[in-house]
């Protein structure tokens, strides 16, 4: 499948699995090794991380490294039950990084 190698999702618990009933491939990682997991898979062609609201700030040293260039994107998204999330204003700056263009 093609979303196997292309995108995938980091959580932190086995809520993450969700996104393994469309096709993602889900991960659970932790704060010791997002990084090492998410550079590998750039290395590998991933050019799209669904990443659980609570490695944001890991997350936001990642979209700093990779600034310089349209990949990879990073959704942070609320994968607990009890946190907000401004997954939806994050995807709007992330595809108008990407494409340049604000589509949403």
């Amino acid at each position: 499948m093609q979303n196997e190698k292309t995108i995938i999702a980091l959580g932190h618990d086995e809520s993450v699995y969700i996104f393994s009933a469309i096709g993602i491939k889900s991960i659970i990682v932790n704060n010791n090794n997002i990084k090492e997991i998410v550079n590998e898979n750039i290395k590998n062609g991933t050019k799209i991380f669904f990443v659980s609201q609570a490695f944001s700030n890991i997350i936001n040293e990642l979209k700093v490294e990779y600034s310089h260039s349209s990949y990879p994107i990073f959704l942070v998204l609320a994968m607990d039950k009890d946190t907000n999330s401004d997954g939806v204003s994050q995807i709007k700056k992330n595809v108008e990084k990407a494409t340049g263009i604000s589509l949403i």
